[in-house]
């Protein structure tokens, strides 16, 4: 059997009622609420703070990075021109030492040529060999009319020389000795440095005397 007092418990002198005693609790918490709201106001103004510190340190990384970057990229640009420098001028001392070395080799080749083409034919001398924009023009001294023809096809069967076209020919009788001088013109054509003048053909037929 369950008794129930539904007496309420007697009050002290100068206590308030129960209802006074049931609402300090909830005053108290109202009391605490703004302290709470700051709290947390603070917390989260920290975390933003904190948050934009380590987005404002890494931005500084990266640009610390960019900076070295630029800088070491700033550092092959100069040598890279430093490099070019170097190469134009061994470029142009190369061109140079070419140039001086065809200027060397060249009369000695053409000369070469024209004394094996001499050689292929019988009483025929050179005067003179002058050379004007690529082209020969070459004055000899001939005893007879065939040794001249004989001479210009041996320069047609030279690769080194195109285009040999014979300009003049007249009779020499100074010193009671009948020759015949000419003139002559063709286009030459130098081989390179390093390469072979092209082997000549085989020498015509001696001319009837």
């Amino acid at each position: 059997m369950i008794r129930i007092n539904l007496i309420p418990a007697p009050v002290a002198a100068g206590e308030p009622a129960a209802k006074f005693s049931d609402e300090l609790p909830l005053t108290k918490r109202k009391e605490f609420m703004p302290l709470v709201s700051l709290v947390a106001c603070l917390a989260v103004v920290g975390f933003l703070y904190w948050s934009a510190n380590n987005h404002v340190a890494s931005l500084t990384r990266q640009i610390d990075q960019a900076r070295r970057e630029a800088a070491r990229l700033a550092g092959i640009e100069a040598q890279n021109r430093v490099y070019q420098a170097q190469l134009v001028g061994i470029n142009q001392h190369i061109s140079v030492i070419q140039a001086l070395q065809l200027n060397r080799t060249g009369p000695q080749e053409l000369m070469t040529l024209l004394g094996g083409a001499i050689d292929r034919v019988n009483g025929l001398y050179l005067l003179s060999v002058a050379s004007t924009e690529g082209r020969l023009n070459i004055q000899g001294l001939s005893g007879q009319v065939n040794t001249i023809a004989d001479f210009i096809s041996t320069l047609q069967s030279m690769n080194s020389f195109e285009d040999v076209r014979l300009e003049k020919v007249f009779e020499d009788d100074r010193n009671s000795q009948v020759s015949f001088m000419f003139n002559l013109d063709c286009l030459y054509r130098q081989q390179a440095a390093t390469g072979a003048a092209a082997p000549p053909g085989p020498s015509p037929p001696p001319a009837p005397r």
